[in-house]
């Protein structure tokens, strides 16, 4: 029992440690001026920095284990997928059962896992390989 509430503890950590990075990136100026009024990629970039040296940190110094941390991602994947069907005005029910518009969430899922989750993962791995090796 006691190792099931140290996991969902952690979990909720991670989850909002990476929606803090998120938030701070989104307050702090981009690494360069986007193209337009409505490109995130430069605030992207930051959080991906942000949650990147965080979840090494994380990994260093708590030494959370590799395959839990990989595993926190998942609820954070599906919270994503809500946002975007709130935004865009469709119901995940409908996503899910779409193959059209599964294929294309899908391809927005992984154009945020790619500021989201690779971050983190490598991030992990970063610490692995710091705690083995240095």
């Amino acid at each position: 029992m006691h190792r099931i509430i140290k996991i969902g503890f952690q979990l909720v950590i991670a989850n909002a440690v990476i929606a803090l990075c998120i938030g701070i990136a989104a307050r702090l100026p981009g690494l360069w001026t986007g193209s337009g009024g409505r490109d995130v990629i430069p605030q992207a970039l930051t959080a991906a920095i942000l949650i990147l040296v965080v979840s090494t940190f994380i990994r260093i110094k708590l030494k959370w284990r590799n395959l839990n941390m990989i595993l926190y991602l998942i609820p954070l994947q599906m919270l994503v997928l809500i946002g975007m069907s709130y935004f865009s005005g469709y119901s995940v029910l409908r996503i899910v059962f779409s193959f059209d518009l599964l294929l294309d969430f899908f391809q927005w899922l992984l154009l945020v896992d790619l500021f989201i989750a690779m971050p983190w993962v490598v991030g992990v791995f970063t610490g692995s390989f710091w705690l083995k090796h240095l």
